[in-house]
């Protein structure tokens, strides 16, 4: 048998020791989280663990001595001077301040905002070990959020509030362990939708499909603007769409399909985002049209909207909205602003519904089909004010609340 590097040449039983020591908190952040003499003892059958898995040696030692280590680690910085009641975690050690604050910022917005309770979570047992004590109001004292993605989820996602709350629907993210196992793992599944709003004739944003169970590689979940979808290949029909999770129910099972490689599920992945970059907004389109999209055969709606008034500013700030934009403005015309996009037919909808947020400030030139609908819609919402009852301001009888 070979030896081990460390058993070559001779040197100081406590520099394996020390070095066993570092691998342990870094192999089990949080580990000794027990009170007392237990907790050292925790950390002692850890110790002996990593250094059996490193095929290293060490003579049996004592809490005392342990606790000296650990002395030791404080006084080179490796761990801090606080009281590890939560368990011992190198914390900073292992990236810089500005690295550890920024991931942290990130992990705390995805809690707060996404109402992703695995996140809250792991923030809150980042947090115990960081600074040692919970993260109330005085724990935040420790920690500020430099940085925020303020994208709030209009559904509840933690499965603990739903309780609270007294609701009886379970949805597809309740079942979130299983579906990034099988994302990771690339499982074939079985999920089951429930609700389909968009069926009469509207795209919805995220999916087209129907009610019904659905046999599915899952690629991604997706949070965006005001929901957590899942990015998903159909097995049958190969096609790849974006569904929002609490339109499925909790039922998810895993399929005895051959599993996928890592390589064969980012492919996929990478699809659904060549899909939406060349797109706007969620929808990736039929089974046909998304096949002859992503083989470069589908030709793009060459889409031309002016802006006018205090919207020109807004659009001229965003140089990035579209990887193919073009902002136009004619020398001696600033009392507006051409926008240009290219985008497949079935992007048309939901840029369509973007455009409407500007009101009187914009007109649709091109295509004429597209402008068409605009101009319907905006002749029914006339139509709605002209013919609707005008409330008297002092009955109160109209009153939004």
């Amino acid at each position: 048998m070979t030896p081990h590097p460390s058993q070559t040449y001779a040197r100081p039983q406590s520099f394996d020791r020390l070095l066993c020591l570092i691998a342990t908190l870094a192999q089990y952040p949080g580990v000794g989280h027990l009170t007392g003499h237990s907790r050292l003892q925790e950390l002692l059958i850890y110790l002996h663990s990593v250094a059996t898995q490193q095929q290293i040696v060490l003579p049996p030692c004592s809490p005392h001595t342990l606790h000296k280590d650990l002395q030791t680690l404080r006084h080179y910085g490796i761990l801090s001077n606080q009281m590890y009641r939560w368990g011992y975690y190198l914390g900073p050690s292992a990236m810089t301040e500005v690295e550890f604050n920024t991931a942290l910022s990130a992990l705390y917005s995805q809690a707060t905002y996404q109402r992703d309770p695995q996140a809250q979570e792991v923030f809150n047992s980042i947090s115990q070990r960081r600074w040692g004590k919970s993260q109330g109001s005085k724990g935040l004292a420790h920690f500020y959020p430099v940085r925020a993605q303020i994208n709030r989820s209009i559904t509840p996602t933690d499965p603990t509030q739903v309780s609270r709350r007294g609701s009886a629907t379970r949805t597809l993210y309740s079942a979130l362990d299983t579906l990034e196992t099988a994302i990771l793992k690339g499982e074939a599944l079985q999920i089951h939708r429930i609700s389909d709003p968009y069926q009469q004739g509207q795209s919805d944003p995220g999916s087209r499909s129907q009610k019904g169970s659905k046999s599915i590689w899952p690629l991604q979940l997706i949070h965006y603007d005001i929901a957590w979808y899942l990015a998903y290949e159909q097995c049958d029909t190969q096609h790849l769409v974006i569904g929002r999770l609490d339109r499925f129910d909790d039922q998810c099972q895993v399929l005895s399909l051959p599993t996928r490689s890592r390589s064969q599920q980012l492919q996929r992945l990478q699809q659904v985002h060549e899909l939406l970059e060349n797109g706007w907004g969620l929808f990736l389109g039929e089974p046909e049209e998304q096949r002859q999209e992503l083989r470069g055969q589908l030709p793009l709606t060459e889409i031309t909207v002016r802006f006018y008034g205090n919207t020109i500013a807004f659009i001229h700030e965003g140089g990035y909205r579209h990887p193919s934009q073009k902002i136009l403005t004619s020398s001696g015309h600033s009392q507006y602003v051409d926008y240009q996009v290219r985008l497949p037919p079935r992007s048309h909808g939901e840029f369509l519904r973007w455009v409407n947020r500007f009101m009187g400030n914009v007109q649709i030139l091109t295509p004429a089909g597209l402008a068409e609908q605009h101009a319907h819609w905006a002749e029914e919402q006339l139509q709605r004010y002209r013919s609707g009852k005008q409330s008297d301001p002092g009955s109160g009888s109209q009153k939004v609340t």
